[in-house]
């Protein structure tokens, strides 16, 4: 039990949560590829699940294996450690929940061409970051330096 725990303990296994929850969610898979390119098909559907995941809360219920699977293997990097490699498996359950939010973007016929854009920008976005994968990793780096999680 974390309470057991003496209080710089404490403070240390707390401090560790938001580092393990940046190398769960990393945009570079070092241990998968080459370790160099930025993953912008991830980053890509990573914002656009986490929109479908709150947009469909409603249907818990239906898609609670969904839910509970991501919630499974986040729950594990959280205890243990986290890397890309061991976030493989959800990536999958993570692009579902962002096919949803491009279904329901798409299906509004009034703004197709406005989130077509949207989705086309978001997308370009992303594959200039991998294009600019070295500018991309220093940025990052300073900014996770800031927050003060590296």
């Amino acid at each position: 039990e974390i309470e057991d725990l003496p209080l710089d303990a404490q403070e240390k296994v707390l401090k560790l949560i938001p580092l393990k929850l940046a190398y769960f969610f990393s945009p570079f898979d070092w241990e998968i590829m080459t370790g160099k390119e930025f993953n912008y098909l991830f980053i890509f559907s990573l914002l656009l699940a986490a929109f479908g995941m709150f947009s469909l809360h409603r249907r818990f219920g239906e898609l609670r294996l969904l839910y509970l699977t991501i919630f499974f293997f986040l729950l594990l990097a959280l205890i243990f450690f986290g890397t890309a490699r061991y976030r493989l498996p959800i990536d999958f359950y993570l692009f579902i929940f962002a096919s949803f939010v491009i279904d329901a973007l798409l299906a509004n016929n009034r703004k197709k061409v406005f989130f077509s854009l949207l989705l086309l920008f978001w997308f370009s976005l992303n594959f200039f970051a991998y294009l600019n994968t070295d500018f991309t990793k220093e940025v990052l780096k300073r900014s996770a330096q800031r927050i003060r999680i590296w």
